[in-house]
């Protein structure tokens, strides 16, 4: 009877439970991730509580009658075995689950890490080429540079050839000039004596043409004044009498006089009339000015300097008799 207390007391389930729980959790102290782990856990507990608050939500409640009488067993051996081999097996799943989330996790800092090496290699590819660039670069500013000075030297030995031909080109024209000046000089005094009898001669040619061309244009002059005077008077006539027969004179315009100020285009048209001094009544004032406009085309002389002269622009006054 007492080996059989002791059995029961050395294979008592909650002492080997409690031996196990407390195996387990120094384990997972251990371990490098128990955060993970222990976040993982957390997730699975949420989980099933959703699951099980759904459950509770959908199914009926079932009332469970607990019954008056419990009926205690004692855990054999092999059943404590088979526990152990159960924790045991829960325990590897969760430590494999853990070492596919390592390798995972070191996946991802190796395939980081590989990024992050082909970046700097990209980086250094692009330093180098940058390089390589600046070296072309600056190679050609010194190209540059260097056939910049060249030319700079061509040019001024250029321009000192062309100022040493130039100067030697004056120089020479100088002294060709002075020769020629004395030349020229010579030549001088041996005309000025038959310039001066033919200046004399040329002189008195001169006058006597001069004096033949004044009287000719006195003469012309005159002619056309005449012809001008005859000219005018008889335009003058013309457009007065265009406008007197489409003048309508109101009534009782008797003594009346207007003068207006007419300017006509070289076609004959009206370009613009104007009062120039009023009868002082203004519908004779109005009746005159609608006249004048009323003349499609003024007869003018066709020669234009008569006209710009006379009838460009010219007075006229007008009486009702």
């Amino acid at each position: 009877m007492s080996e059989s207390k002791r059995t029961n007391k050395n294979t008592d389930p909650k002492l080997a439970e409690k031996s196990f729980l407390a195996i387990n959790i120094e384990k997972f102290r251990a371990l490098p991730q128990k955060k993970l782990l222990l976040a993982s856990c957390l997730l699975h507990v949420v989980f099933f509580s959703l699951l099980f608050i759904n459950w509770q939500t959908q199914d009926p409640i079932k009332v469970i009658h607990i019954p008056q009488n419990i009926q205690a067993r004692v855990v054999s051996l092999e059943e404590l075995k088979q526990l152990h081999t159960k924790k045991e097996l829960e325990k590897k799943a969760i430590d494999d689950k853990l070492d596919r989330e390592k390798k995972l996790a070191e996946q991802q800092r190796q395939k980081l890490k590989e990024k992050e090496a082909e970046r700097k290699k990209a980086a250094e590819r692009k330093k180098q080429e940058a390089d390589k660039l600046l070296q072309i670069k600056k190679k050609k500013e010194q190209q540059d540079k260097l056939d910049k000075d060249k030319k700079l030297k061509e040019q001024e030995a250029k321009k000192t050839k062309v100022a040493e031909e130039k100067r030697k080109a004056e120089a020479d024209k100088k002294l060709a000039e002075e020769r020629a000046l004395e030349l020229k000089a010579q030549e001088n005094k041996m005309l000025e004596r038959l310039q001066k009898i033919e200046q004399q001669k040329a002189l008195a040619a001169q006058q006597a043409k001069a004096l033949a061309i004044e009287n000719e244009r006195k003469r012309q002059e005159q002619q056309f004044l005449d012809y001008e005077l005859t000219e005018k008077e008889r335009y003058m006539v013309r457009i007065k009498t265009q406008i007197e027969n489409v003048w309508r004179i109101p009534p009782k315009s008797e003594g009346l006089r207007i003068t207006l100020g007419i300017r006509l285009l070289p076609n004959g048209e009206l370009s613009a009339v104007n009062i120039l001094k009023s009868s002082g009544n203004d519908a004779f004032d109005r009746s005159a000015i609608l006249a004048v406009k009323s003349v499609r085309r003024f007869l003018v002389p066709d020669d234009n300097k008569v006209f710009e002269r006379n009838f460009r622009q010219f007075n006229m006054s007008f009486t009702p008799e």
